[in-house]
C-alpha cells in the first residue's frame, strides 16, 4: 500500500531531479498533502478522481480561498497527476478523465514606480554605513538590471564584468547579458571595494556578491524585510515589493521606446506575452493620463437644453 507520505516523498524527489526551485517544491508538496488528506487517500490512486478534485475545489472556495491560491493548488494537483502517469500509477484514460481547468480571472495591472519615486526610495537608504551601502547596491541593482530577487541573492562575482559594464544572468533560456548604467557602476564598485571585504572576512573564499553581516547568504525573507523597511521610510505605500522594481524596469524601457523583443531578452521573460502585458500596462497608464489631463475630456457635459 502506498501511503500519503510515500507518494509525497517520491513526488518531491521527482521535482528535485527536475531542478524545480526549493520553495516551489515545498509549496507543491504541501498542496498535494492537503489534497490527498482531504480525499482520505489510503494508497489507492484510483480514488484520485475528477469528482474528488471537484469536491476539493468546492471545499477551498467555501473556505474563502482566493482564486490565485486555488489556481496554485490546481497546478500542484496537475503536477502530481502528470507524475503518477509518468511512473505508470495512472492509466492514460484515467488521466484524461481528470482535465483540471484553472479558474480564470482578469490579470491586475501591477504597481509601477515613477523615476522620481525610485529616486525617493534610493534616497531613503543611508549609504554612510556598511549595511546601508550594501542595501542601496542590492536594491538599485534590481532596478538597474530588472533581475528577480532569487538571482540577486545568488549572484556570484564571476557574473560581474565591471570593465564592460555587464552582468550575466543564467536563466531558463540560457545566459543573458544585461548592461549596467554608469551611475550604478560607481555604487557597485564602492560596495565591492569598501564593504564586501568587511562582510566576507569570515568567508574569504565565498564568491557571493552580497552577504549578510556574518558573511553568509541573505535569505529571501531577510531581504524582503529590509526592503519593506526602506519602502515604508520612503512613504511609498504597502503594495511595493522587490518585484515592483523589476516591473518598473520593464515598463520604463518600453516607455522610452525600447523594442519589445529587446525588452523581452533583457527581462528574461520566457513568453512574449509577458512583455506584451507590460506594454498594455503602459497603454493603460497613457489612457488614464489622457482622461485626467486632456482639457476636453475634463470639460463638464452640457446640461439638458444647453447648446
Amino acid at each position: 500500500m502506498t501511503t500519503v507520505y510515500a507518494i509525497i516523498d517520491s513526488f518531491d524527489e521527482h521535482l528535485a531531479a527536475a531542478k524545480v526551485a526549493t520553495n516551489t517544491r515545498r509549496a507543491y508538496c504541501l498542496d498535494v498533502q492537503a489534497f490527498l488528506e482531504y480525499c482520505r487517500f489510503e494508497g489507492d490512486v484510483d480514488s484520485i478522481t475528477y469528482p474528488a478534485v471537484e469536491r476539493y475545489l468546492q471545499h477551498l472556495k467555501e473556505q474563502g480561498n482566493k482564486v490565485s491560491t486555488i489556481n496554485r493548488k490546481i497546478s500542484s494537483i496537475n503536477a502530481l497527476v502528470k507524475y503518477l502517469k509518468a511512473i505508470d500509477l495512472f492509466s492514460y484514460n484515467q488521466l484524461s478523465a481528470i482535465p483540471l481547468q484553472q479558474n480564470k480571472k482578469p490579470r491586475k495591472y501591477p504597481e509601477i514606480l515613477s523615476s522620481q519615486q525610485i529616486d525617493t526610495l534610493f534616497a531613503a537608504i543611508d549609504t554612510g554605513t556598511a549595511k546601508g551601502l550594501r542595501d542601496r547596491t542590492m536594491i538599485e541593482l534590481l532596478y538597474a538590471s530588472g533581475i528577480p530577487v532569487k538571482d540577486l541573492l545568488q549572484l556570484q562575482l564571476t557574473q560581474l564584468d565591471i570593465p564592460r559594464a555587464l552582468i550575466t544572468i543564467y536563466g531558463a533560456q540560457g545566459p543573458r547579458q544585461i548592461p549596467l548604467y554608469k551611475g550604478f557602476l560607481a555604487t557597485l564598485e564602492q560596495y565591492l571595494q569598501q564593504v564586501r571585504p568587511q562582510l566576507m572576512c569570515t568567508a574569504p573564499k565565498s564568491q557571493l556578491v552580497f552577504a549578510n553581516l556574518k558573511g553568509g547568504p541573505i535569505s529571501r525573507q531577510g531581504f524582503c524585510k529590509l526592503f519593506h523597511g526602506y519602502v515604508e521610510k520612503a512613504g511609498l505605500g504597502p503594495y511595493i515589493t522587490p518585484k515592483t522594481l523589476r516591473q518598473s524596469f520593464t515598463v520604463h524601457l518600453l516607455e522610452d521606446g525600447a523594442p519589445l523583443k529587446h525588452v523581452q531578452e533583457l527581462s528574461g521573460h520566457l513568453a512574449h506575452s509577458t512583455t506584451e502585458f507590460y506594454q498594455r500596462v503602459l497603454q493603460n497608464e497613457a489612457k488614464t493620463s489622457y482622461k485626467i489631463h486632456h482639457p476636453k475630456f475634463k470639460k463638464r457635459p452640457l446640461k439638458k437644453g444647453e447648446v
